[in-house]
């Protein structure tokens, strides 16, 4: 059986990707009697183990064909929910909110946190080579210093 990857070890495969790539929550669907702390530590060499690595990557191999979105729909995605989140703290700033203002931003705060606010501008940045190194020019200056020997 050396080599292949067992039952359980598929089921978590598979559960990576219905859990948003979450490995510790795949890991404790499979394993529900783990402790979270230990599930941690065990999901890290897990998923280094070359029976469970290869069906991992074949099954990433997979997921990448069978996802076909484009840049620029990942990019809409990500500036419409930072403007969402944008209309939130202008209400939430506002002294006075009318009825269908506090609804809307009772909405708003149940479905986004700034958490994944700060991932998506992260994610934005990242795509739109944001955080790629400036190139800066720097030209040789020699000085000459005579202490008036």
């Amino acid at each position: 059986m050396k080599g292949e990857i067992t039952e359980k070890h598929k089921r978590f495969v598979d559960n990576i990707f219905i859990h948003n790539f979450d490995k510790v929550k795949a890991y404790m669907e499979v394993y529900p009697d783990a402790k979270l702390n230990s599930a941690r530590a065990i999901v890290t060499k897990l998923i280094r183990q070359p029976d469970v690595k290869r069906y991992y990557e074949s099954e990433m191999e997979y997921f990448r064909e069978e996802v076909t979105i484009s840049k620029e729909q990942i990019l809409s995605g990500l500036e419409s929910h930072i403007n969402l989140f944008d209309s939130m703290i202008t209400l939430a700033l506002k002294d006075e909110l009318t009825n269908i203002e506090a609804a809307k931003l009772k909405r708003l705060n149940d479905m986004m946190k700034a958490s994944d606010i700060i991932k998506a501008k992260d994610m934005l940045c990242k795509i739109t080579g944001a955080y790629a190194p400036e190139k800066v020019e720097v030209e040789n200056i020699v000085y000459k210093v005579d202490f008036g020997k």
